[in-house]
């Protein structure tokens, strides 16, 4: 489960220390069969059959998915040919639910981060109560229902880190046979803040709450925001004017509202 660089490398090792003569029925003919030999080359030994533990009978589907073009482009670059950088899926085995909108998981491909890593994992675009808030432990609770001890495909769009060092990215999952979007499936189910019942304290009435977003873009930060003139929204909580948290995601939502970088 190795980026084309990577695999580029090893297997180019490879064909020099074996004979050419080496006879055609003893060279791997699977993808998974391949990536076995590679993390087994690099001393990996704890991803050897990885593909075949977490996937079970659709392991070559899934390797063949994660490295389409890999098997091709490696087999030309090591022997003279011409190939180009192909970007693999990253998906991660995910391991523990640490609230609404972050998980912890293991890192199986992608080339973002070191596979068997563990990472945690921050939503995109959102911003669900805490555990210790009103409407955190229902939050919790459906997230884990959809994604824990699942593969699930991870999206980058924009940075790749927070300043906390975890992975932002858009989740998707197989759940009830079709891959969905997690990050759309709390956000219809209310469970973001300033959308709806579950981030209100039990019998609050006629709260307003925030857009998911104003015009749809996110950014890196508060000054990008107001630099690109984003339109402000009118908090809840603090009576100042500023922009959704799913507008700009690494914001602190001090108050809880679902509006940030207030003024």
């Amino acid at each position: 489960m190795r980026t084309r660089a990577v695999w580029a490398v090893v297997l180019a090792a490879l064909f020099t220390a074996v004979s050419v003569s080496y006879a055609a029925a003893q060279w791997p003919t699977t993808c998974v069969e391949l990536n076995d030999i590679v993390e087994a080359h690099l001393g990996n030994d704890h991803n050897v059959g990885i593909y075949q533990k977490v996937f079970g009978d659709q392991a070559e589907q899934a390797c063949q998915n994660d490295h389409r073009n890999d098997v091709r482009s490696v087999f030309a670059w090591a022997i003279g040919g011409d190939s180009s950088p192909t970007s693999s899926v990253e998906r991660g085995q995910v391991l523990r639910i640490l609230d609404g909108d972050t998980i912890e998981i293991r890192y199986l491909s992608g080339g973002e981060a070191v596979v068997g890593h563990i990472e945690k994992v921050r939503y995109l675009g959102i911003d669900t109560p805490e555990k210790s808030e009103p409407g955190g432990a229902e939050a919790t609770e459906f997230n884990r229902a959809r994604v824990e001890g699942q593969t699930v495909r991870l999206v980058r769009d924009g940075r790749n880190r927070d300043n906390f060092g975890r992975l932002l990215r858009h989740v998707f999952v197989v759940y009830q046979g079709q891959e969905i979007d997690v990050v759309g499936e709390l956000i219809a189910a209310g469970h973001v803040k300033g959308q709806g019942a579950s981030t209100e304290s039990p019998g609050a009435t006629g709260s307003a709450t925030a857009p998911a977003t104003s015009t749809g873009t996110v950014y890196d930060s508060c000054e990008a925001a107001v630099a690109a003139g984003e339109p402000r929204v009118l908090g809840s909580s603090g009576g100042g004017r500023g922009f959704p948290h799913a507008t700009v995601p690494s914001a602190r939502d001090g108050d809880g509202d679902g509006v940030v970088c207030e003024v």
